[in-house]
This record gives C-alpha cells, structure tokens and sequence, in this order.
C-alpha cells in the first residue's frame, strides 16, 4: 500500500527554518486574520475561544497540545488543511428573508491569505476520524458536554493501527492526526501560491517548493 501524504498548511507570515510549535495560549494570529480576511473578526473573539476549548479537551485526552494535520493525498485532504483559503472569495453565505435572496461576504483585492502547505512522507502522531471529531468531539468541548466513551472511540478508534488509517485514508478521506510539534525542514514537498512566496521559502532554505493552485472546494 501507498502511504498517504501528511499535510500542514499555515500562513506565511508563521513560518521559520524550524521546527513549530502550537501555542496554547493563541492557536490563532488576529493580525493575519484581519489582513487576510479569511475569517470576520466580528466573529473572532467567540471562534478563538471555541478552538481553545476544542484544544484543551484534545489536550487531555491525548498528552500534549495539538497541532493538526490531513492524512491523504486527494483534494479533500488539501481541503481539510485551509490551503484552498487562498482562493476563495466568499467567506460566509446567508439568506436574507426580506430580500428573499442569497447573500455573502467576498474577500477583495489583498484580502486573500497567503497560505502555504507543508507534506510529509510519515509522521509519529496520533490519528483522529475528522468526523467525529469536528461533529462529536470538538462540539461536546465548545459546549461543555462530556464525550462518552464510545464517542471517544469513534474518534480515535483505538484498535486500529497505521494501515488501517492508511487505508482509510485512500478509500474515503476523512482521516487527520495531532502531533505536539512539526519539524517543517523535513517536508516532502511544499506548495504554494505564487512564485513570489517560492523563493521566500527557498530563501528561508526550503526545497521542493512548488507553485500549485487547487480546484475551489464545491459547496
């Protein structure tokens, strides 16, 4: 079997010749979403603090605080990282019942965030079901709710070795994992958006950089 690729994306503006490690006090960088528009910062104060209990939860159950990745090498699994944020222009969509229309936030020129994605031949981690852990796990920490035992193993499915997430993985996507840091010097392969940030990042010393634009995930 063909290993899958293990996938970090995360903004340029966090990236050193190094290894990274999460913060747990501030998962997220409110400069870079103000500048990169990629999430409203009327709403960031609220998401900040959802993540942070989604992350401490996980922090628990799993030994250190998390940082994630897709395992996978298909579109979905790109999806999965947020490197398809560096093309897409609506931010948010609703429906307006006076207007009785659709409407939506749209990022304009120099709103767009500056994504890079970092792959991996193999990773010492801890592997999670993306669904059960975004509808079951991460919902229970943001509300205050236990997540029962048979939950847990649905997230984590703790029977289950490499191969059988592997083959998750190649059959029906889905799979992530958490690793306490990540060594970005080891990457495989680096895509970005443009040839301007290639040869940041090949000045920074990284290789096999590539500028690579993916197909917009259809909603």
């Amino acid at each position: 079997m063909i290993k899958p690729l293990f996938n970090h994306c995360t903004n340029l503006s966090t990236i050193v010749y190094d290894t990274i490690v999460p913060n747990e006090n501030h998962t997220l960088n409110k400069n870079d979403i103000d500048n990169g528009g990629w999430l409203n910062t009327d709403f960031y104060d609220e998401y900040y603090d959802m993540d942070i209990k989604a992350n401490n939860w996980l922090k628990k159950e799993v030994g250190f605080y998390p940082l994630f990745l897709s395992v996978g090498s298909s579109l979905y699994d790109y999806y999965m990282t947020g490197y398809g944020d560096n093309w897409t222009v609506a931010t948010s969509r609703w429906y307006d019942k006076e207007a009785k229309k659709f409407c939506s936030e749209r990022r304009k020129k120099g709103e767009f965030p500056n994504c890079v994605m970092f792959s991996f031949d193999d990773i010492d981690c801890v592997f999670m079901d993306h669904a059960w852990w975004v509808i079951v796990g991460y919902n229970n920490a943001v509300n205050g709710e236990e997540t029962t035992d048979r939950e847990k193993r649905g997230i984590f499915k703790y029977s289950w070795n490499r191969s059988n997430w592997f083959r998750m993985a190649k059959k029906s996507g889905g799979v992530q994992c958490v690793v306490p840091e990540l060594d970005l010097r080891q990457a495989v392969r680096v895509w970005v958006r443009n040839k301007k940030t290639k040869k940041i990042l090949e000045k920074m010393g990284f290789s096999n950089v590539f500028v690579k634009r993916i197909l917009l995930e259809k909603y």
